[in-house]
């Protein structure tokens, strides 16, 4: 049916158009390839960068769990000293309270003297004697009828 040198020339057209098939299917992989490495560079330059966030995120993050941390136990050294202070404010406020009690009691003790002193030296004219004083007996009024 067809010669060979027909049959040759339409296998080397047939070779021609499937080279320039693979050429073009060659250069759409090689386009292809580009950018899924393009891509793939982009996402390494993200995610670097995720991690740096992360980094300083965790970092951040002990910094403040360190500054509660300190927070806590100057919170509860203040507390203590506190109490500390209070127990010395009550302290104080008791022995207060037992000498303004003692104060009390003398006060009576001596008001009590005092008054008792001053009952005696009135009824033994002692006053009168000690000063030169002389207190004239109330003069008896006698009626002549």
């Amino acid at each position: 049916m067809f010669s060979p040198n027909t049959r040759l020339a339409v296998l080397e057209e047939k070779l021609n158009v499937y080279e320039e098939l693979s050429k073009e299917m060659l250069a759409k992989l090689e386009l292809a390839v580009d950018k899924i490495s393009e891509t793939n560079q982009n996402i390494a330059k993200v995610l670097v960068r995720h991690e740096e966030r992360l980094d300083q995120t965790i970092q951040s993050d002990q910094a403040i769990l360190k500054l509660l941390d300190e927070t806590k136990e100057q919170r509860k050294s203040d507390l203590l000293r506190f109490n500390d202070d209070l127990e010395e404010i009550k302290i104080s406020l008791k022995e207060a309270h037992k000498k303004i009690n003692d104060l009390s009691k003398y006060r009576w003790i001596i008001a009590g003297a005092l008054a008792f002193i001053g009952f005696v030296l009135a009824e033994t004219n002692a006053l009168s004697k000690l000063f030169n004083y002389t207190i004239n007996a109330p003069a008896e009024i006698h009626r002549n009828n």
